[in-house]
């Protein structure tokens, strides 16, 4: 079932609406845990560098908190086999960083059912430090 039929028929079903789906999703999509290298500076964010691979048409990564709040929707429009994919900066709230780790989770969106990316999807995930002004 593709996912515009799938949010279609959960929107007609009227007694399962979409943050229902969108829990759903989140219970089978493991929780992503990376390790920071170091502490950040007092002058310095914690934002995360992703690379995402060819998508099928309509498809996107979600980047979500461990909480579920949604932080970000990558898509890799343009983005083809072998070229190295498309690269994303995503700024993480504090909630998302804790005890020198950041914790999110990683959902393929639109290409089937909710699912975590595989290799060729998300080929790369790295926290990184950006400068900030206070």
């Amino acid at each position: 079932m593709s996912a515009r039929r799938f949010v279609c028929a959960l929107l007609l079903a009227g007694s399962v609406g979409l943050p229902a789906a969108l829990a759903e999703s989140r219970d089978e999509t493991p929780l992503t845990v990376l390790r920071l290298p170091r502490a950040p500076a007092a002058h310095e964010a914690v934002w995360l560098s992703v690379t995402v691979g060819a998508l099928p048409r309509g498809a996107g990564v979600r980047v979500e908190a461990a909480d579920g709040s949604i932080i970000e929707l990558l898509t890799s429009f343009g983005a083809h086999p072998g070229t190295g994919g498309a690269r994303f900066t995503v700024p993480l709230p504090k909630k998302a960083v804790s005890d020198g780790e950041v914790r999110i989770r990683l959902t393929v969106m639109g290409a089937g059912p909710p699912h975590a990316p595989s290799a060729q999807e998300v080929s790369g995930i790295k926290p990184i430090f950006v400068p900030v002004t206070p």
